[in-house]
């Protein structure tokens, strides 16, 4: 069958030709948009759950929080590890997905296993958050933002509020952190020598802040025609409106929050901060969803950006993209190996030009690598794979193989038709003084004399008269001998005596 197929190709070569630049040329419009990566996606998947605790120590967090909910997820069908680390005030648990267990299915488990657990939680803490799925080395980008004009609290409120909301809606984003600046918040500090002269407490206090930044419904009238809703404006959102609320004390004089009590808007305890270059700033880190693609999420992150950044240098805020970007050592190891690869085909084609010194048997030889290495990505891309180190240095290494077999068909072809000898044949017979190089003719010649026999057809050779043949036995002999000189003497056959 297969000489059958190569008969029908040789009759045809212009279909053939034509053929395989209808191919090339459908075969780079298929793979134009291959996605690219640096590894395939070998970790399992994993997801954070967050338990905030205002108030309890880290000893407090492990025991009430981290605790409860680490035995109601370890043993779930399709969790392979669960690890946790307990601060003050915040459990964060890592749970690890089975390779072989659907993420979205076992996500979904353990989101319902978290509301059975939420009821055994203190008061004070709040119902745990699961984050969306990840992966090991999940982590897009790191970007930087630094001000000359805006302090620590207002830099972080910008990015909290303006960049944060922007980057979450990009397609492929998992979770936005944001570390560093401080976090702006209203705070009610009580004097507890007014309060005793109040007679109040504490809780008074507490009780009052809730109500004056708390949203109450207040219902709706009804008329004879609508039901008109009526909307509450009277939530505190400045301290100058936390300060103005009442305290309420049945039998006494109303009582203001800030008669008791100093309403300031400060800083946050800080956990932690940021330095960029040495300067204090803001550090936002992007993860990617399991199974996003890192170059197409980066860039598409690097988009939502740019329609920002005028805003933020209007502003005075310098945005610096460079702290931790994945995709480009991805990018930059891609583009190492692809001109790997090229330089590699590039000597090969000089190499075959050298040793076969003829364009159609060059042109034969060299057409094989693109078209194989097009159709080995479009299989890629069909199955749904990356380009990324592995495959492409698979395909490096495939390199080898196709060049070596279109080079050992070429020397086969030639070599059949040259031993031929017809008509159709002198074409090819004609090259193969140029295919074949001096070096290979004396090696062809060695073997020649080691064959069996070869020392019996030496002998009547040397008994036979000169010029019986008109020189061409002397020429032939003193080429064996010659030959033989210049490989292996040890090989040589002894010649009989006369």
């Amino acid at each position: 069958m297969l000489g059958g197929v190569i008969r029908w190709s040789l009759d045809r070569p212009r279909l053939i030709a034509w053929a395989c630049l209808w191919f090339l040329a459908l075969g780079l419009f298929y793979v134009r948009d291959m996605r690219l990566d640096f590894t395939p996606n070998l970790a399992p998947a994993e997801t954070t759950i967050q338990t905030e605790a205002p108030g309890l120590i880290a000893d407090q967090v492990e025991d009430l929080v981290t605790r409860p909910i680490e035995n109601g997820l370890v043993g779930a069908a399709g969790v392979a590890q669960v690890r946790s680390r307990s601060m003050q005030g915040l459990s964060m648990i890592t749970v690890r997905f089975a390779a072989d267990a659907d993420p979205y299915r076992t996500r979904q488990a353990v989101s319902e296993s978290l509301t059975a657990i939420a009821g055994t939680l203190p008061a004070s803490a709040s119902p745990p958050r699961i984050t969306p799925l990840t992966s090991q080395g999940a982590t897009l980008i790191q970007i930087g933002f630094t001000s000359g004009k805006l302090d620590p609290m207002a830099l972080r409120d910008l990015v909290q509020w303006t960049v944060r909301p922007r980057l979450q809606t990009v397609a492929g984003v998992a979770q936005v952190s944001v570390y560093g600046g401080r976090t702006r918040r209203i705070e009610v500090r009580a004097r507890p020598g007014d309060l005793s002269d109040s007679d109040l407490g504490f809780l008074d206090i507490l009780n009052a802040v809730r109500r004056a930044t708390s949203v109450a419904g207040a219902g709706f009238i009804d008329t004879p025609t609508q039901r008109v809703s009526i909307a509450p404006h009277g939530q505190a959102l400045t301290p100058d409106d936390i300060a103005a609320g009442q305290i309420q004390t049945p039998g006494s004089a109303p009582v203001r929050i800030a008669d008791v009590s100093d309403v300031v808007e400060t800083a946050a305890p800080a956990f932690g901060d940021a330095l960029i270059m040495g300067k204090p700033g803001i550090i936002v880190t992007v993860a990617r969803q399991y199974g996003a693609n890192t170059v197409e999420t980066t860039r598409a992150v690097e988009a939502a950006l740019a329609d920002l950044r005028p805003t933020l240098l209007a502003q005075g805020v310098d945005v610096d993209v460079g702290l931790d970007r994945p995709a480009s050592f991805t990018l930059a190891a891609l583009s190492s190996l692809a001109w790997e690869l090229a330089i590699g085909a590039a000597l090969i084609v000089v190499a075959l030009a050298l040793f076969m010194r003829e364009r159609r048997a060059v042109l034969n030889t060299v057409a094989s690598i693109p078209l194989s290495l097009l159709a080995a990505l479009m299989v890629l891309k069909a199955f749904g794979f990356t380009l990324n180190v592995m495959t492409l240095g698979g395909l490096i290494l495939g390199l080898g193989l196709v060049i070596d077999d279109a080079v050992i068909g070429v020397d086969n072809v030639v070599e059949r038709l040259r031993e031929a000898g017809h008509g159709r044949a002198s074409g090819a017979v004609r090259l193969q003084g140029r295919l074949f190089s001096r070096a290979d003719d004396l090696d062809r010649g060695d073997r020649d004399t080691r064959r069996p026999g070869a020392a019996d057809d030496l002998a009547r050779l040397a008994r036979r008269p000169a010029g019986a043949d008109g020189g061409r036995g002397d020429r032939r002999l003193a080429g064996v001998f010659d030959r033989g000189h210049r490989g292996d003497a040890s090989a040589m056959p002894a010649l009989p005596s006369s």
